[in-house]
């Protein structure tokens, strides 16, 4: 049963979450670029049955998460992140000495280790959350480009100062979303080193201790 909770928590954070911020954005959007874009697109569906509109939000949920998944592959794998390629971390636990690791390469590891763990070496669930804010994070800042991306097109069509403004604030949004996603990525890392040195410490314990 905790298992499943957790596995719950997990979609509602990295897909439910941020789904809802993508249609809060895009309806405010609609909303500064006039009244007639939300006549128009209040024509096109029946609002008033509720699968129709259980469907949409579902789809932009989805679509966000998708969205989002290419977007942590795109930052990984051109490692857009500064500081990230050379983050300090003790040397071993308890120690002042520090060294230095890729944050890149130990992401890598991410799934596997989470899927190798054991409720007693995450037992306060600190990797699990550390992950979860991040692609949280990760996925909210789609919600923000999706918005950005929708009020330059209609920006185009038809000059409004209210949607500038609107436009200019989601740009500052995207701006503190992604330092906060460096944060958190960051953060992250640190809980898979923790986790993978304690793990490795402890498997060396269990087989000195078995020969």
């Amino acid at each position: 049963m905790g298992a499943f909770l957790g596995i719950s928590l997990w979609i509602a954070l990295a897909t439910v979450v941020p789904g809802l911020v993508t249609i809060a954005v895009l309806y405010f959007v609609f909303a500064f670029a006039g009244g007639n874009n939300l006549e128009q697109i209040n024509g096109l569906l029946d609002w008033s049955n509720d699968w129709i509109t259980a469907g949409v939000g579902v789809t932009i949920m989805i679509l966000t998460q998708a969205i989002g998944i290419l977007l942590e592959e795109l930052i990984i794998k051109f490692r857009l992140f500064p500081g990230c390629n050379k983050l300090k971390v003790p040397v071993r636990f308890g120690s002042k000495d520090v060294q230095k690791i890729n944050a890149y390469d130990h992401y890598s590891i991410l799934y596997i280790l989470l899927a190798q763990l054991s409720e007693n070496e995450d037992a306060q669930g600190h990797l699990k959350r550390t992950a979860a804010q991040f692609f949280l994070t990760n996925n909210t800042m789609v919600s923000f480009l999706a918005g950005l991306s929708v009020a330059v097109f209609l920006l185009t069509q038809n000059f409004n100062a209210d949607l500038m403004a609107y436009a200019i604030g989601l740009f500052i949004c995207i701006f503190i979303t992604y330092w906060v996603a460096v944060i958190r990525f960051k953060v992250m890392t640190k809980s898979i080193w923790a986790a993978y040195t304690a793990r490795e410490t402890k498997l060396a314990e269990e087989n000195k201790n078995n020969n």
